[in-house]
């Protein structure tokens, strides 16, 4: 705010007065707020054949566990949600190099996933699928392919303990996550538009394949 139009609120205030100055507040608080925000949905069949991304010399990934959890604020994550997450039985990822330091890190949720278009923001999953969410690389590891290489070596894992898929939604307008994902195999099964105006929103979501039919019936969109 400048400092015209904060000498213009003053004014405008000493005017009016600080009763009126506050019901404009609340009348401007009180208009519908309008939102908008769109999702392609993605899905990689983990027991089939797909793409394979390898890891560079010097970087493992790991399954962490509560000891961990600290790490995630490395790289712009909350700690306390993380072991949230984590005793709710969810999987965090993290992608090491031989100095222990964090490149990537990133989640797989069982059962349900954090949607925001979904009755009371949890979106529960079809059977035998996971969800990959809030991939994160650190400014050190861009460029070297650390991402992709954690999510095929997620997806092995995966297919190990039963699952057939591993689902992920990036904004459509994310063209750079969106290519990455399709290179990693990922193929898109659906996108997600949610409109929100005041308290009410409205959640569409147009499946093209893959589980996306089984989510949208979730949403009730």
């Amino acid at each position: 705010m400048t400092m015209s139009r904060i000498s213009h609120a003053l004014a405008k205030t000493r005017r009016e007065g600080i009763r009126a100055a506050l019901s404009r507040a609340w009348e401007l608080g009180q208009r519908p707020v309008y939102n908008s925000e769109e999702h392609v949905w993605y899905q990689l069949d983990v027991k089939a054949e797909r793409p394979r991304r390898e890891f560079v010399d010097g970087v493992r990934l790991v399954r962490a566990g509560a000891d961990e959890a600290y790490r995630v604020g490395e790289l712009g994550q909350v700690e306390t949600e993380a072991r949230e997450r984590l005793s709710a039985g969810n999987d965090l990822w993290l992608a090491l190099d031989n100095e222990d330091r964090t490149l990537f890190v990133c989640w797989t949720f069982r059962g349900e996933t954090p949607v925001a278009a979904a009755p009371h923001g949890q979106l529960p999953l079809p059977a035998g699928t996971a969800c990959l969410e809030d991939s994160v690389a650190a400014p050190l590891a861009r460029g070297k392919g650390i991402a992709p290489a954690s999510w095929t070596a997620i997806a092995d894992i995966l297919a190990t303990e039963g699952f057939e898929s591993m689902i992920t939604k990036v904004t459509t307008d994310n063209a750079p996550s969106r290519k990455a994902v399709q290179k990693s195999g990922f193929r898109e099964i659906g996108v997600m538009r949610l409109t929100r105006m005041g308290p009410r929103q409205r959640v569409v979501l147009a499946a093209s394949g893959g589980v996306a039919a089984v989510l949208a019936q979730s949403l009730g969109a």
